[in-house]
């Protein structure tokens, strides 16, 4: 069954501060109305934050056992590095303590910093996450603008660079890649990083190993966590059972606390209880038997006073083990008080731990339980199934048009993941399924392509594993259509057209050649031709595309008006405005009818029309049509959105292009303001942004004010690219042509030099960047004039300058 977009979804409207309107906009891509407040952004070095702000997972224990010896150690190595990033990296067995300690040095000396960040750093997702938490915390303002997790956590990076008196805590990280970068973009605080892994830190900073507890230790844990004081000789046999594992010895503690037995009876459960080896063995070792075996016997306990309970640590096994929404377990049982009384019950145990809103489950845990299943995997009665079924209750399946719905989403999609990872393709339920294609879909709009393009590939294997008739999942060409929207997204222009090509056979094969989804394939493979570069192939899918969806739907159906408004941009990327302009006035109008002058589906057709209008000279309808555009999106969005600036610049442009600097200049410097507060002051989109006003400068007669910014170009361009790239030799034309036009020659001659020597070894004498390298540094050297020389936008061919090239 494909899955497809509700066409009552286009007429959803709202009205007042803070509600949302969405509908399709363009093909399967879908965006909302978001009514945000201005100044969703604030400078990441303007915020100061509150002494003692913290998100410590946990209070602090009372229970804390050994590791004094680990603590001082961890304390030395802060204190020998006072003015200096200082990454402390914590390995071990999975359950020795690791998090333990970490928490209990973060509780120690947490008067020691302003801001004691706590993040699950097991995956990037969960490392974005953890920072998209910091920023919201920070800046509520992101919360109530609809920014994504990406961009919150890129804010809450840029607070760490300006700002020192922080600890963040990277706990249980898998990549020690993963936490390099992060320590290498963060340099003003403190790192403290927790893993199994025990190599690949060497570059981070200094390591701790943390071994099992000595047997004294463990037994004075044992001691304190069960409230017995005698019973030593039982206490020593149990922790060396245990391997002296600070993880096991708690749920031992626990047992015995709980059911008020003798350490010597829990002794003798615990020797009669079968092994099971854990899932990841090869990384826990030899005390993996003894994990399981004090686990097997708390869930036998448990077993007996409350089935939910098993039930619902069955379901959390397939799970990640962060962060997991209670909401999610209340659709167990219409009664939330039994729900509530089960996770008291597992909580007791030490099994999981609570928050009034979350549940977390160690990753042993899960393992011993999943190893423990019975019930086939196939089974729609399977935990597994279970817990897509229990995700999807509670999600909204339209990520894309409601973003009131994405905190939720952000906390669900590690699960969603969890379940692609941990269940075989060939015996994934239709529902486990269909989490992933909402999770791709969600991700996608969130511009968090890597993990989506995972969902979205697991779900294709999954889909064409499914031999039922009958099932509800999404199919097979459902799950195809959002991987090729992914893979577009990527850049993998080869694999997505054959993706659509693919998709549009098999979709006429079986529906029809007019069938609604086929039509929509045949307009997705022209977007994936065209961003592939060959164009003509592309406008010829689109027109053939319009007529057929003109022939058999309404003439103000959206779908008609989307492939119209592609066909129109194709033009325009072809280079024949002209072509597209008419087309664009139509859609607009029609866009108008439908949504208003407000819609974001009219604003962006409105947008793409000033484009071709300034393509064709037209200045004065690009002007008039983009000042509405900005106007809107700022209303909608906030002065710091994305789209805000792209039609800022884009009117700089028309007012540069019309020679009206003066009205361009104040325009590009709202940009650079506005993205640095939205990324910082050193992200590249600063840098870009600069490029247009130190040229709106230089029209000025101010190209003293253009230099500098042209130099951070330069700078910006050899730092990600080898000299001979195209982009810095054009940087450094450009920078000459500056110096050039402020009268400092001697400068303006060496720089130009270099480009023009670099130009011509790497190039070719023959390429356009050399030619206008050359010609500004002939004229340069013979004293031509300075007016005609010519400047690039870095990134394109497009030339700035009057003078004909030789």
């Amino acid at each position: 069954m494909a899955a497809q977009i509700p066409q009552s979804a286009a007429k959803i409207s709202a009205e007042g501060a803070g509600s949302v309107a969405a509908y399709e906009i363009n093909g399967p891509v879908h965006v909302g109305d978001v009514v945000l407040r201005a100044e969703s952004y604030l400078s990441p070095a303007a915020v100061k934050a509150p002494k003692g702000t913290n998100n410590l997972p946990q209070a602090r224990s009372s229970l804390f056992v050994g590791r004094q010896r680990e603590l001082r150690r961890l304390r030395d190595a802060v204190e020998s590095h006072e003015s200096a990033v200082v990454a402390q990296t914590m390995h071990g067995l999975g359950g020795v303590g690791k998090t333990a300690l970490a928490l209990q040095y973060a509780h120690t000396f947490r008067g020691d910093y302003d801001v004691v960040w706590w993040i699950s750093a097991d995956s990037s997702e969960s490392v974005t996450a953890g920072l998209a938490a910091l920023g919201f915390r920070l800046n509520p303002r992101l919360g109530t603008s609809g920014a994504t997790s990406t961009e919150s956590s890129e804010w809450a990076i840029a607070w760490l660079q300006c700002h020192a008196s922080w600890l963040l805590v990277l706990d249980n990280v898998e990549d020690p890649q993963l936490a390099s970068s992060l320590v290498g973009q963060t340099q003003n605080g403190h790192h403290l990083i927790t893993s199994r892994v025990s190599i690949g830190w060497h570059v981070i900073g200094s390591q701790l190993g943390l071994d099992v507890l000595s047997s004294g230790d463990s037994v004075e844990l044992l001691t304190r966590m069960s409230a017995v004081p005698d019973e030593k000789e039982e206490k020593e046999e149990v922790a060396l059972e245990l391997g002296c594992l600070p993880l096991a010895l708690e749920h031992a503690a626990a047992y015995v606390h709980y059911n008020r037995v003798s350490f010597g009876h829990y002794l003798g459960l615990l020797r009669r209880v079968p092994e099971k080896a854990l899932s990841f063995a090869p990384a826990v070792g030899a005390t993996s038997v003894s994990v399981s075996k004090t686990w097997q016997v708390t869930l036998q306990s448990i077993q007996e006073r409350n089935d939910l309970a098993i039930s619902i640590l069955r379901v959390l096994a397939w799970l990640s083990p962060e962060d997991i929404p209670r909401e999610l377990l209340y659709s167990f049982t219409e009664d939330s008080f039994e729900v509530d009384s089960a996770l008291g019950l597992l909580s007791a145990y030490s099994m999981i731990s609570l928050t009034v809103d979350s549940v977390s489950i160690h990753r042993l845990v899960q393992a011993v339980v999943r190893t423990s299943e019975e019930t086939s995997i196939d089974s729609p009665s399977h935990p597994q199934a279970r817990a897509a079924v229990a995700i999807l209750a509670i999600l909204n399946l339209e990520p894309e048009m409601s973003p009131d719905s994405w905190p939720m989403w952000r906390r669900l999609v590690p699960h969603i993941e969890a379940l692609g990872r941990l269940v075989p393709v060939q015996y994934a339920s239709e529902f486990t399924r269909t989490t992933l294609y909402y999770a791709a879909r969600f991700l996608k709009c969130q511009n968090q392509l890597q993990p989506a393009l995972e969902c979205a590939d697991k779900c294709v294997q999954m889909a064409e594993c499914d031999l039922d008739e009958d099932s509800n999942g999404p199919d097979v060409l459902s799950c195809m259509n959002i991987l090729g929207a992914i893979l577009q997204e990527l850049d993998q222009h080869e694999r997505s057209v054959s993706i659509f090509r693919d998709l549009v056979e098999k979709s006429i094969g079986e529906r029809g050649a007019l069938d609604p989804f086929t039509l929509s394939m045949k307009n997705n493979l022209a977007s994936a031709y065209q961003d592939a570069g060959d164009i003509s192939k592309a406008i010829a899918i689109f027109e053939q595309t319009l007529r057929e969806r003109e022939e058999v739907l309404p003439a103000g159906d959206p779908a008609v008006t989307t492939t119209r408004h592609n066909l129109a941009i194709a033009h325009r990327i072809a280079g024949k405005p002209h072509l597209s302009v008419p087309i664009l006035e139509r859609v607009v109008r029609d866009r108008e009818a439908a949504y208003g002058d407000s819609g974001v589906g009219t604003l962006n057709s409105m947008f793409n029309l000033a484009i071709s209008y300034t393509e064709i000279g037209d200045l004065v309808r690009a002007a008039r049509l983009l000042k509405h555009v900005l106007s809107k999106r700022q209303e909608i969005f906030g002065p710091d959105d994305q789209h805000v600036i792209g039609a800022r610049r884009r009117l700089g442009d028309v007012y540069r292009k019309a020679g009206n600097s003066k009205r361009s200049i104040p325009l590009y410097e709202e940009n650079i303001q506005s993205a640095i507060r939205a990324y910082g002051a050193d992200n590249w989109r600063v840098i870009e942004h600069g490029m247009p006003l130190a040229f709106a400068y230089q029209d000025a007669k101010e190209p003293h004010k253009a230099i500098p910014l042209l130099q951070r170009v330069v700078t910006w361009q050899e730092s990600i690219n080898e000299e001979t790239d195209k982009s810095v030799v054009m940087a450094r034309n450009n920078l000459a042509t500056a110096y050039w036009l402020d009268g400092r020659n001697e400068i303006a001659s060496k720089i130009f030099e270099r480009a023009l020597s670099v130009s011509v070894a790497a190039l070719g004498s023959n390429d356009k960047v050399t030619r206008v390298i050359r010609a500004n540094f002939q004229n340069l050297k013979r004293g031509g004039r300075i007016k005609g020389a010519g400047q690039f936008d870095i990134g394109s061919l497009d030339f700035r300058g009057r003078n004909q090239l030789p």
